[in-house]
């Protein structure tokens, strides 16, 4: 009787402490827990591959304690390019058959189940979740987010390579490529009001709207090297952030808009860097012994979730930017990749 009640009173003890607001572990568990990323991963493949895509591919998520990573498809096509909507509930992708034939699917976390929306690739979400745009052949689809409405948009002759809607979804934003000319276009949902944006030498490869929709963000190559640039919306005061003999690429903005998250080589390796949105102040964000690529933010721009590749494997890292706090997702010998997080609330 003596030993159960001993042992009754410290797990009351453990309950308490657990319970208690001072816990010096308890910010940290809020933080694990307020997190969840989408990625792609081939530790499933089985040893099936492809020429074109490479491993077989599937979706997981994971929160960010990296302990709960969780396998969501199990499909027979490679699986690419996951995006969560704005409130969090679904999940746009591509389905690859093969290098040419894919669909743009939306998976349902709650019911588990899979929609084909349109054949397609790289989908993106308007911010209120209403519509999905993406690539589709030499255009640009787009299709309300339940799989009504579909329309594809009638281009000038080109490529289009890269597609976003603007802050308040009434708009497109891409480049277009065709031979040795890439500029950047806008173009209204319904199609109507097609826009050429820039109208340069240089060779477009990115764009994207700042947060509150008054500027773009771009990538494009000036004499061979990629550099990132900033414009207004309609194309004026087109300003080149960086000037490196070395590449500059995949810019991210802030969720205020304030800074850019970008990839750079400029030390002799690839590595990611923050810089505020006029170009001042360029520094290095995180650094890493290996290949570092693709970084992505969450919604509230505390955390960066950053692919790195050591040359036989690639994995996902997550930076705290309030707390300095570095740490890898167990990888569990396999390549995971194309992160995208899950909508946080404040």
């Amino acid at each position: 009787m003596k030993k159960t009640g001993y042992l009754l009173l410290m797990f009351s003890l453990i309950a308490v402490m657990s319970c208690n607001k001072e816990n010096p572990f308890e910010p940290e568990i809020e933080i694990i827990k307020k997190y969840e990323v989408v990625f792609v991963s081939d530790r499933n493949s089985g040893g099936e591959t492809s020429l074109e895509l490479g491993d077989k591919t599937e979706l997981f998520n994971t929160g960010l304690d990296s302990i709960s990573q969780k396998r969501l498809t199990f499909n027979q096509t490679w699986d690419f390019d996951p995006v969560y909507s704005p409130d969090g509930s679904k999940i746009a992708f591509t389905a690859y058959v093969s290098e040419s034939n894919s669909n743009i699917i939306l998976y349902d976390l709650a019911a588990k189940t899979q929609t084909i929306l349109s054949e397609g690739r790289k989908p993106v979400y308007s911010r209120d979740g209403s519509k999905i745009a993406f690539l589709t052949g030499e255009s640009i689809g787009i299709v309300n987010s339940n799989g009504s409405n579909k329309v594809v948009l009638d281009l000038p002759d080109g490529k289009p390579v890269s597609v976003n809607f603007s802050p308040d979804g009434a708009r497109l934003i891409f480049v277009l490529q065709n031979g040795n000319f890439s500029d950047i276009y806008s173009v209204a949902v319904n199609g109507a009001g097609l826009n050429k944006i820039t109208d340069t030498e240089d060779y477009e490869v990115y764009c994207n709207y700042s947060p509150d929709g008054s500027r773009i963000v771009s990538v494009a190559y000036t004499n061979t090297v990629a550099q990132i640039f900033i414009m207004n919306a309609d194309g004026s005061n087109r300003i080149r952030l960086t000037n490196t003999k070395e590449w500059n690429n995949k810019p991210v903005f802030t969720p205020d808009g304030g800074e850019i998250i970008f990839v750079s080589n400029r030390n002799g390796r690839s590595e990611i860097f923050v810089m505020n949105s006029d170009g001042s102040n360029q520094r290095q964000l995180v650094s890493f012994s290996d290949f570092a690529d693709d970084p992505v933010i969450s919604s509230d721009g505390k955390i960066v979730a950053v692919t790195v590749d050591n040359g036989i494997k690639k994995n996902l890292w997550f930076y705290n930017r309030e707390t300095g706090q570095l740490s890898e997702m167990p990888g569990f010998n396999a390549n995971n990749f194309s992160p995208d997080f899950k909508p946080v609330s404040d």
